[in-house]
């Protein structure tokens, strides 16, 4: 039971769906942390507003779990942590160290930039929408719960994982766009025309206008 070949944990995705969206789309795989660690909320704090089999919200709850993971490891401290300690209150330790003025918004920005930064590396290196995807064993066979028998419907995971796209910046197909690439200014690293054009897709119009800006290229775009 793998998602881009590393074995999911203990939480079985079919009874936590904001697990679930965790592993199928991060950067690594079947892992509980990267991408966010919301089964103990769904299972064990009694959180009646986060039922852990309901599509509505799940794909935005888990986008934030993302966010919140990924700055616990842009920051080096420990994700359980994160249960006593907010973004805020990192964002506030991080400004008595460093003199700076970060908020919790600012956090999120690092970590939406470190989140697409994954995703061209992985789309570069061949992985694809498919990939973000659980073993067909979860939408198939169903197991017993409270609320009784129940599986991964796949049509409403597959409008999960668009809205998850979306909530990053990223096209229906999961390549971020290249308006997100340059508001991250990630087009320091890679130009988004060239971008396209190493994933063999058409220029789209927005890569080829190229406006001036921070990060922009004198060179002709590929034809």
């Amino acid at each position: 039971m793998v998602v881009k070949g590393m074995e999911i944990p203990a939480y079985d995705p079919r009874v936590t769906w904001t697990q679930a969206m965790s592993y199928m789309i991060t950067a690594r795989g079947g892992c509980h942390l990267q991408g966010g660690y919301s089964a103990p909320i769904a299972f064990c704090a009694g959180y009646g507003e986060f039922p852990g089999i309901k599509s509505e919200g799940a794909a935005l709850i888990a986008r934030n779990f993302a966010y919140q993971n990924t700055a616990y490891d842009v920051l080096g401290v420990c994700a359980f942590a994160g249960f006593s300690v907010t973004l805020d209150e990192y964002a506030n330790m991080l400004n008595d160290v460093t003199g700076l003025d970060l908020k919790t918004s600012d956090l999120e920005t690092v970590s939406r930039r470190v989140l697409t930064l994954e995703r061209l590396f992985n789309l570069l290196c061949g992985f694809t929408i498919d990939d973000d995807w659980l073993p067909e064993r979860f939408y198939q066979d169903p197991i017993a719960v409270e609320e009784g028998m129940v599986v991964c419907p796949a049509d409403e995971f597959r409008a999960m994982r668009a809205e998850y796209y979306e909530s990053l910046g990223w096209d229906e197909r999961g390549v971020p766009r290249a308006a997100t690439i340059r508001e991250l200014e990630l087009d320091t690293i890679i130009d988004p025309a060239e971008f396209e054009r190493m994933m063999a897709l058409p220029p789209s119009p927005a890569a080829s206008a190229r406006p001036g800006g921070h990060g922009q290229h004198p060179q002709e775009c590929p034809a």
